[in-house]
């Protein structure tokens, strides 16, 4: 056969090969079959997730977290302010609070007299734009007594 001039004339024996029948329904099942598996272990991570600290241990960390605090505090590293800020927090998640306020919370009712006035302290150094009144030390104790009976109550 002499080869013509036209080039689709001599494509036209070729033949192509019938179409695939069933991969894309195999791709399909396979992707989705994977898609089941992660999220069944996403959701089973979830699950086995560590566990956030039990309330018994929130006061002992609280402890740790004031002696460095007060370490802080005496050296000059953090202002009365600041240490007043840092310590209301400290008592706060210390006794698993939502809030400090005046109350005194059930687990210290024989104190409410001391509460009250360390919350006053407290909000006198954080509250006043200059330190008028200083942090006083005996603060750091108090609320070392605190978390220390509150430790103590759940344990």
């Amino acid at each position: 056969m002499p080869p013509t001039a036209d080039p689709l004339a001599q494509l036209a024996d070729i033949e192509l090969p019938p179409p695939p029948a069933g991969w894309p329904w195999l791709l399909t099942a396979i992707l989705a079959a994977l898609a089941i598996a992660l999220l069944l272990l996403y959701r089973w991570r979830k699950k086995n997730r560590r566990a956030p600290p039990a309330p018994a241990s929130l006061p002992r960390q609280a402890l740790t977290q004031l002696e460095q605090l007060s370490a802080q505090w005496r050296d000059g590293q953090l202002s009365d302010r600041d240490a007043a800020y840092r310590l209301a927090t400290l008592l706060r998640r210390g006794l698993a609070l939502a809030q400090l306020t005046p109350d005194c919370p059930t687990a210290l009712a024989a104190q409410t007299a001391q509460w009250r006035a360390a919350m006053s302290a407290l909000s006198r150094c954080r509250y006043q734009p200059s330190t008028a009144s200083p942090l006083p030390a005996a603060l750091f104790e108090q609320v070392r007594e605190w978390l220390t009976a509150v430790a103590d109550q759940d344990a």
